[in-house]
């Protein structure tokens, strides 16, 4: 049965353990002149700060400072130490503002500590842009351009620039650092979720909803990623397949995906028992749903708190756990934040313990609780922030909280592996400089002189000549260039033929199971196969055509490969299907892929279309393209050498580059197979390999799609079979 809590009338006096904070000071705007403070001759009246909108806040893990981002563009950084003493407030000589910077173009949405560290900060905003910054504790100078108009100004902290993400296609509107410091997730109004590399900040999934994307929030076991959105759900994500463990709708109103807010910020319990929803309705009444763990989908046993008026925008559960005076039992503390201008806090054992009313006069944004649970801060649409500061006991809250070790147990209980229980210090991750890229020589016949021309009015006109076209690398993260290889580059100065890669080992793989289920081969290829690609091999229909285990080739290096001669018989040419220059739209017309056969050599380039504005570098080819194809998200070529490279549109580089030639056969008549690339969003790497054999109709074509984690191709379907 679904247990409903309700905010009881608010009392006539506050509790007097509970300091109430207002402070003035923290503000996001811009300065403008005052014509009565100019009149008065008052300098400090010459002035009028404008109020923007404070979108997001958050206070650091040591304790000492906040920051918030606002529409003003800017990110800024507070003393804590200011806002919660009121000494310290009035006083002139404490530093209040530590640090205040521009690096977006737009509203600045979301700021996110890394967890428990906070050594970097995350901020996303309205421009789609993602911004890594390094909190240092040294003085800084910021320059009149990017201190809001207000002048060259000196801060007592700094926030320096550490990296900008490749941009979302629309509003970034939450992000949230997984507990270990291991994943940054971010989600934007594009619809999807992306996330990162907590240390090199490269992507590593894309997940996708049907509608804006507007919270998320990591699980402390680090099992899931909840997110939520206007398609009215909130889905867990398995953070090892990033794929959907459960879909949660019945907490939510379907159809028009509940009331419009600007954010939907679900949180998780510290011990990851619950996670809790924001903008969940039941019965037409607006809730914060409590979902129990392991019993997302279970409407029986959603928990609902019930209080507020409006469309509640944001729930944040306290850091920890409290200890219930009457029953002894660990419980969480969660505070919620809504579109009627009210903060309340709940005690789930309990009843609500405290609320916050009439503290503003428009939106709650977004809550932020201490590492203590002491201090509770609340902004809002006008650009203030309000908060309250609890008594050392916490006995408002039911109890103190409860030791470290009691919580860590719940944790482990819950699932949580021991060995990653400890957050990544970023501070100790040595970031290694990129390596040099190498040379490219320049072909004999390219090293022509310029020709220049004289005009009849003595004016000069020079012909540049192409030099060379540069290929771009495969960028691979610290933890993978450890054992990687060095990147190869095509040579431009020799011919085709030079070009070609190496054949690999000859013989082909046949995988036949043994007795006791393990794999033999019939050959001596040093290449091994991996299980994953064993067990998608083995699960094809009994066929004369080659084994789909063939197509496991190339080195075992993580997600992305490197750009160099892939393994494939350097006799193998497929026939020419492009003229000179083509170019291939995508389906969704923002994009097109332009191919060059050369000569000087042959090339691709993803382009935006209208613009013509490239995207990434141009790619050099080892020979012309024989199929290709391109979507919103990738671009991806088959060349008359066999080799297969998929170009990443986000990330402006190769993620693939392998072989097809282990798909057709080492005895394959290459002019008559028919090869096809095919948009396939279920593919892991998009795009889907369509051999089509002599003989054979359309109907009876092979399908393969690439998958990293073998790595090469597994079958997919085989029609007509």
């Amino acid at each position: 049965m679904t247990r409903r809590n309700s905010i009881p009338a608010a009392p006539d006096a506050p509790h007097a353990d509970v300091e109430l904070l207002v402070p003035n000071f923290v503000q996001h705007g811009t300065a403008t002149p005052s014509a009565v403070g100019e009149l008065a001759g008052n300098a400090a009246a010459a002035t009028v700060h404008q109020r923007s909108s404070i979108f997001s806040i958050d206070i650091h893990p040591d304790n000492e400072r906040v920051v918030t981002g606002g529409s003003d563009h800017f990110v800024r950084m507070w003393s804590l130490h200011a806002i919660v003493d009121h000494a310290a407030c009035v006083s002139p000589a404490t530093p209040k503002e530590l640090f205040a910077g521009k690096r977006h173009d737009g509203g600045v949405m979301c700021v996110r500590w890394a967890s428990k560290t906070g050594f970097f900060l995350a901020s996303g905003a309205e421009d789609g842009s993602l911004v890594v910054w390094q909190l240092e504790k040294r003085p800084c100078q910021v320059s009149a351009l990017m201190s809001g108009g207000a002048g060259a100004k000196s801060y007592p902290e700094t926030l320096s620039f550490v990296r900008k993400l490749p941009s979302m296609e629309s509003d970034v509107i939450d992000l949230a650092w997984s507990h270990d410091n291991r994943f940054l997730a971010s989600c934007s109004l594009d619809n999807t979720v992306m996330i990162w590399d907590g240390v090199t900040f490269d992507r590593v999934a894309r997940c996708q909803h049907s509608s804006f994307v507007k919270g998320l929030a990591f699980d402390p076991v680090g099992t899931y990623l909840v997110s939520q959105s206007d398609d009215g759900s909130a889905i867990l994500w398995n953070t090892q397949t990033w794929t959907v463990e459960s879909r949660v709708t019945h907490a939510f109103l379907q159809g028009t995906g509940g009331a419009a807010v600007l954010v939907r910020r679900p949180s998780f319990s510290p011990d990851g028992s619950y996670v809790a929803c924001a903008n969940a309705v039941s019965n037409g009444v607006h809730v914060a749903a409590l979902l129990p763990r392991g019993k997302w989908t279970h409407a029986s046993r959603t928990l609902h708190l019930v209080g507020h008026t409006a469309p509640i925008c944001v729930a944040k559960f306290a850091p920890v756990l409290v200890q219930d005076s009457i029953t002894g039992t660990p419980t969480p503390v969660v505070a919620l934040g809504a579109n009627d201008r009210q903060v309340s806090v709940w005690a789930l054992a309990t009843q609500p313990v405290l609320v916050l009313d009439a503290a503003f006069d428009s939106d709650v944004t977004d809550l932020a609780w201490s590492p203590d649970a002491r201090v509770l801060l609340a902004c809002s649409r006008e650009g203030r922030v309000v908060g309250v500061r609890l008594p050392a006991s916490l006995d408002l809250l039911g109890g103190p909280a409860v030791p470290d070790a009691v919580l860590h147990a719940r944790l482990v209980e819950n699932g949580m592996d021991p060995t990653r229980a400890e957050a990544i210090d970023h501070s100790q991750v040595a970031h290694a400089p990129a390596a040099p890229l190498p040379a490219i020589p320049i072909a004999e016949h390219l090293q022509a002189p310029q020709r220049v021309t004289t005009t009849k009015d003595g004016r000069k006109r020079i012909q540049p000549s192409l030099i060379a076209k540069v290929t771009a690398p495969v960028l691979v993260s610290d933890s993978q260039s450890r054992n990687a290889s060095a990147v190869a580059l095509p040579d431009l100065a020799a011919g085709p033929a030079a070009r070609r890669a190496p054949s690999p080992p000859r013989g082909r793989k046949r995988a036949r199971h043994d007795d006791n289920g393990e794999d033999e081969s019939d050959s001596n290829d040093a290449a091994a196969v991996s299980s994953r690609g064993r067990a998608s091999a083995s699960a094809r229909p009994t066929t004369s055509r080659p084994s789909a285990t063939a197509a496991i080739v190339g080195p075992a290096h993580g997600i992305y490969h490197h750009l160099g001669p892939a393994p494939h018989p350097p006799a193998l040419l497929l026939p020419s299907r492009y003229p000179r220059e083509h170019h291939i739209e995508s389906k969704c017309g923002g994009v097109r892929l332009l191919l060059d056969s050369g000569p000087p050599v042959a090339s691709m380039q993803p382009v935006i279309r209208g613009s013509g504005m490239p995207i990434g570098r141009q790619l050099v080819l080892d020979s012309p393209a024989v199929a290709a194809c391109i979507s919103a998200a990738r671009a991806a070529v088959i060349t008359r050498a066999g080799t297969f490279i998929v170009f990443d549109l986000w990330l402006g580089r190769v993620v693939v580059h392998d072989s097809v030639v282990p798909l057709l056969g080492a005895d394959a008549d290459a002019e008559a197979v028919k090869l096809e690339l095919v948009v396939d969003a279920n593919a892991p790497y998009g795009p889907v390999v369509v051999v089509q054999r002599p003989g054979g109709g359309a109907s009876e074509s092979e399908r393969y799609a690439y998958d990293a984690r073998v790595p090469g191709f597994v079958f997919v379907r085989e029609d007509g079979d």
